[in-house]
């Protein structure tokens, strides 16, 4: 039988992904991003699915000589951790919103996966819709043994400022991760929210259509996803752990160059793995 597989690739002027999509395809995994966000869900996930996603992440991390003369040999750290910041970012952008429709060198994210009766509307309103605990509730339960939602931080504040009012509620738990960090919970639910991009925006901004169901138009509204990073669900993959080399300073230009390579992938083999609750206004929660 014919191998079913795509390659693409995706470069901007700090990150170089290459991907491979095989439906056919298997998978291992070892987890050792460096990068904090990935490693909480990569950690999670499980072995290999139905198909497998392999993603290279690579990037050239360069700071100025001056700005090492100047300030010391540390400062490299400092900027090379907020372009990896980028790197993850971009790599949490693709897994989430990528659409190979709109750009055929990205694969589809969980955005553009998620169909059919793993796709919620908040309501019909254009304009996107105040969520309601309700329908968070049916979210969850569309997902097979749910671990974590994924949504804004404004959509976090909107939940924890509910689940203080007492005509609406809502069970949020805070605690405090391995890190040292307040860690949010809803229904025992972790709750993840991506990085923001390199200007402050972030990924699950209140920018998508209202009406996900129907007329899909609108640009006010957000999303909530609820996941299962367990085996059989949704799992990631890498071949070896992300690869750091120091490569000192460029002969034909005054800064300090070092090299981040790394090969992972995503797969969801579950049908009911991940769902998405579209259709989310800028609103107060409701009960």
């Amino acid at each position: 039988m014919k191998t079913r597989s795509v390659k693409l690739h995706r470069q901007t002027t700090e990150t170089d992904i290459r991907a491979r999509l095989a439906l056919d395809g298997r998978g291992r995994y070892k987890i050792s991003t460096g990068i904090r966000f990935l490693d909480h869900m990569l950690e999670l996930f499980a072995r290999h699915g139905g198909f497998d996603l392999e993603l290279t992440a690579r990037g050239d991390l360069d700071v100025d000589r001056f700005i090492v003369a100047t300030q010391g040999v540390a400062v490299r750290a400092t900027h090379e951790s907020m372009k990896a910041k980028a790197l993850a970012a971009e790599i949490a952008r693709v897994l989430i919103k990528g659409d190979s429709t709109s750009d055929p060198r990205e694969f589809d994210g969980f955005q553009v996966r998620c169909v059919g009766d793993q796709l919620i509307a908040a309501g019909t309103t254009d304009a996107g819709d105040a969520l309601s605990l309700a329908k968070l509730d049916e979210l969850i339960d569309a997902v097979a043994n749910p671990t974590h939602l994924i949504m804004s931080k404004a959509m976090r504040r909107r939940l924890t400022t509910a689940s203080r009012a007492s005509a609406v509620g809502g069970d949020i738990v805070f605690t405090v991760d391995e890190f040292g960090r307040t860690a949010t919970s809803y229904n025992g639910l972790r709750i993840l929210v991506p990085y923001s991009d390199g200007g402050g925006t972030e990924m699950l901004a209140f920018d998508e259509p209202g009406d996900v169901k129907d007329s899909n138009t609108g640009t006010t509204a957000t999303s909530i996803y609820a996941v299962n990073f367990a085996d059989g669900m949704v799992s990631g993959i890498q071949n070896a752990p992300m690869d750091v080399r120091d490569l000192g300073e460029l002969n034909d230009t005054p800064a300090f160059r070092t090299r981040v390579e790394w090969y992972a992938g995503l797969c969801v083999e579950h049908g009911r793995a991940v769902a998405r609750l579209g259709g989310i206004s800028n609103a107060a929660v409701v009960a």
